[in-house]
């Protein structure tokens, strides 16, 4: 398997056979996104008593985000498979195209993206095989330099692959001199007459690869380095440099992907619609976008029939934004399963899901806090630290139970009483009635069902809020805020401004199909 295969590269070049589209993405960079991990490949080699022993080395866990290298099938039979009347070579490129996709817009749509490695679930099959397989390497090196005389096979092996790591993954093309410095100290056909002739110091050795990497390392690294100097046992060294030049190499990719993210901020949206397109077309004549029309048509009937209930010879005629930002509103107020989000929203079901659960969490916040004040306005009125307090604790109970059942309104009902008397009994005042705990307790119980008025008053002006800041050329949030949703001003612009960001670059990107399956729904009746 060839050097390349080891790298994960975000390719924002259009295929080698589109000419016409990849020279626009020239100017945009290459990011070598490596395989990271903690420890080598494991392969069987032979040992000297006949035994066949994890020997070899290259690294073996993947970054958050990966994806399988190019399977070349040469001139094979499988070359010319058709899969739903694709070849499995238009089947690579659609995955690869997705993976690209994938990997710009998550640099576009979060200034925080960072790649980190992935390391298996604690206790799953590839967990136990991993730590086994590790445990049985480093057993074997062991061994061998317990033995006497040592036996240096596998230690020349992990000099030479470090060495590799180092000029290759983690020194500049740039910097030559110093790569050749590498390649001089760590000559490798010195060593091995050394290790041949029992004169092998390799704690010599290891003190250059340990200043190399001082070197280079980021001065977050620093720290790390000096431990490395601490190390008398030479497998757990070696253990410990692997683990280094693994983070050195995370370091270096995430420094790089923060070097491009304005350019690729620039040319995200017009990469992410050709790759969608590659995506599309290999699933030749299958129903596409199936969820996508589903969702617009609803939304164009949402629009529709409201027209009809405000009907007047004045009305204006429906239009597609019209049709699009009614179809946006409905991902915050989701109703139907998660794998019936529209397919253009694939990349971002997960951050869909979590706005959706945020703004429940606000309806039901701004419901507790107006029943609360509602209730016993009158003595906490102007007291804005009471309602950030109680706003804070309320958020602490949502984010615990996930349900929101009755249970969890029930104690944010007592936890609300208990806070009001307490506050009221520090100011020296009576704590509330009977009667009043009642009716409180009994307001926010309610609010259990989405269907209570009060909470579905607040959604609807939620959602009319956020209506508003998509109507807008801007895109940004409205000045005026609606009546009861004053004392979760904050959230709520944080709230506004994140989903009007997806949506903004989600209509930037895909525009065009909706504009095709809008304009459809109305050429068919013709």
């Amino acid at each position: 398997m060839s050097e390349d295969n080891n790298e994960f590269k975000l390719d924002l070049n259009q295929d080698d056979d589109d000419q016409t589209e990849a020279n626009e993405d020239d100017a945009l960079p290459k990011l070598p996104l490596f395989v990271a991990g903690s420890s080598p490949r494991l392969n069987f080699s032979p040992r000297r008593d006949g035994r066949f022993t994890a020997v070899s080395l290259d690294s073996n866990s993947s970054p958050r985000f990966s994806r399988m290298s190019p399977v070349q099938f040469g001139t094979s039979p499988l070359q010319a498979t058709a899969i739903n009347g694709k070849t499995l070579d238009d089947l690579m490129k659609a995955a690869d195209a997705a993976s690209s996709m994938a990997l710009c817009h998550e640099i576009a749509m979060d200034a925080d993206f960072k790649i980190s490695p992935r390391t298996p679930l604690e206790g799953s099959i590839e967990w136990r095989i991993k730590e086994n397989m590790e445990r049985a390497f480093w057993s074997i090196l062991k061994e061998d330099l317990e033995e006497d005389p040592p036996e240096y096979h596998h230690a020349l092996k992990l000099i030479e692959e470090i060495k590799g790591l180092i000029v290759e993954k983690l020194v500049l093309n740039s910097s030559e001199s110093f790569r050749s410095k590498i390649n001089a100290a760590l000559d490798m056909e010195l060593i091995e007459q050394q290790a041949a002739n029992q004169t092998l110091d390799i704690s010599h050795y290891s003190n250059f690869i340990i200043r190399t990497l001082g070197q280079l390392c980021a001065p977050v690294r620093d720290e790390r380095i000096k431990q490395l100097y601490t190390i008398t046992d030479t497998v757990l060294l070696f253990k410990e440099i692997f683990k280094t030049i693994d983070l050195m190499r995370l370091d270096l990719v995430n420094f790089t992907i923060e070097q491009a993210r304005p350019l690729i901020q620039q040319e995200s949206i017009s990469v992410e619609r050709r790759k969608f397109e590659t995506v599309l077309q290999a699933q030749n004549g299958a129903n596409l976008l199936k969820n996508t029309k589903e969702w617009l048509f609803r939304a164009k009937e949402k629009c529709e029939n409201k027209n009809t209930a405000s009907s007047s010879d004045n009305s204006e005629p429906i239009r597609g934004h019209d049709i699009l930002i009614s179809a946006y509103i409905e991902l915050l107020d989701w109703h139907e399963a998660d794998d019936k989000y529209p397919e253009t929203f694939l990349l971002d079901a997960e951050r869909l899901h979590n706005l959706k659960t945020d703004c429940e969490t606000l309806v039901i916040l701004s419901s507790v806090l107006l029943v609360t004040f509602n209730s016993v306005g009158s003595a906490f009125r102007g007291l804005i630290p009471f309602y950030d307090s109680l706003k804070s604790d309320i958020e602490t109970l949502l984010a615990e139970e996930k349900s929101k059942s009755e249970a969890l309104f029930e104690r944010i009902a007592l936890h609300t009483i208990k806070t009001a008397n307490e506050s009221l009994n520090h100011r020296e005042m009576e704590k509330l009635d009977q009667s009043t705990e009642d009716v409180l307790s009994a307001q926010i119980k309610s609010l259990c069902s989405n269907q209570n008025p009060i909470r579905k008053l607040i959604l609807n002006r939620l959602l009319n809020y956020v209506k508003f800041g998509l109507e807008s050329s801007q895109h940004s949030n409205p000045s005026h805020l609606p009546a009861g949703l004053i004392l979760i001003q904050k959230d709520l612009f944080k709230f506004t401004e994140r989903y009007l960001r997806l949506t903004s670059y989600n209509r930037s990107v895909f525009s065009p199909y909706y504009n095709d399956i809008i304009a459809s729904f109305y050429n068919s009746k013709e």
